[in-house]
């Protein structure tokens, strides 16, 4: 067996959101000396969540859209693809997939060269938007700007006797990015139901104690206007400190039943969580009544959330849980050493 470091060649070809995860976690592996980590910068650029690369010559595929669908031409390319809305089914008829995981938007609190070429190869032109790009890559303690780094996840932080459900409504009838069949204009519609429902009932029932609401959008304002939260307190800054201070904390399943960043931040911060169901496979030991709580109605949902908060005992067991499970299973380095031991393990 090569006793070699890893190889791993990355096009930048996309710098979507949901991939910062793998590039923070490469580079977390590449400047602790783990892996060879090149990137690629002569290649044709789109904005899609999906990212082809290699580990020592063998190809993969990450994909981290909110659709369980595969994609096939990619599937076929590839020696494994990792997928993170994974259906156990496909998983069974498709002998390439792999759990991708929860998905949150992180990035490196270390200074890097492999860092900064990144940041500076998807720069918009212009020598005030260079400069904008290299200080944001090296402002790794957020002094003038504000991005989710991993040094804001690495301490754990203690449940108060809150709780807390932010979430966004979906425009049934408009969005600016595709045009909305019927079927995916009704899935908003019930979404929007159920977190509505949830927010007016965790409101009567905690009250001062619930930070509960909607975000502030046209949509929200015309349909929900007294639970409509300011903008200013929704910014992903002030969102992430009153997470962290908070006690149970509520995730809501998105478009196509997706499990959002929301119930990966809880995690990462040791939050002991009531979450809407999901049918979704994850790596590692995450489950129902050890991370989190589910429900299925308001009401449910409310119960789930009153258990909690009248159990320290079981917040604590529950909080120990996701901080174990971030540690081993979802920090940026934990995301990016699973993915290349499971191409070598193959």
């Amino acid at each position: 067996m090569s006793t070699s470091k890893p190889h791993v060649v990355i096009p930048l070809a996309s710098n979507a959101r949901h991939l910062q995860q793998v590039y923070t976690g490469m580079e977390a592996l590449a400047a602790k000396g783990h892996i060879r980590l090149d990137y690629q910068f002569d290649c044709q650029r789109h904005h899609k969540s999906g990212l082809s690369f290699t580990v020592d010559n063998r190809p993969v595929f990450v994909d981290t859209a909110d659709s369980p669908a595969i994609s096939q031409q990619d599937y076929d390319k590839c020696d494994v693809y990792f997928k993170r809305t994974l259906k156990p089914d496909d998983t069974a008829a498709m002998s390439k997939l792999e759990p991708f995981g929860l998905y949150f938007e992180i990035y490196p609190s270390v200074r890097s060269v492999l860092t900064t070429r990144r940041y500076m190869a998807y720069s918009d032109s212009g020598a005030s938007n260079k400069l904008k790009t290299f200080i944001k890559s090296v402002d790794t303690a957020n002094k003038m700007s504000f991005m989710p780094r991993a040094a804001q996840f690495d301490n754990p932080y203690p449940a108060g006797n809150t709780v807390m459900f932010y979430v966004r409504l979906w425009d049934p009838d408009f969005d600016k990015e595709f045009e909305i069949s019927e079927a995916e204009a009704e899935d908003r519609r019930l979404i929007n139901s159920l977190r509505i429902a949830c927010v007016r009932q965790l409101k009567e029932r905690f009250g001062d104690r619930a930070l509960v609401g909607v975000m502030d959008d046209a949509y929200a304002r015309k349909v929900a206007p007294d639970l409509v939260i300011a903008a200013n307190d929704t910014s992903k800054q002030n969102y992430l400190e009153r997470v962290k201070q908070a006690g149970v904390c509520i995730a809501s399943t998105g478009l196509h039943e997706s499990l959002g960043a929301k119930f990966a931040e809880y995690v990462a911060l040791g939050k002991p969580i009531v979450s809407e169901v999901f049918n979704y496979s994850l790596p590692g030991d995450i489950q129902d009544k050890q991370n989190y709580l589910q429900y299925t109605t308001a009401e449910e949902c409310t119960e789930q959330v009153a258990s909690l908060l009248e159990s320290p005992e079981a917040m604590q067991k529950m909080r120990d849980a996701n901080l174990n499970y971030y540690r081993n299973m979802l920090t940026p380095q934990a995301i990016a050493q699973r993915i290349i031991d499971t191409v070598q393990r193959r």
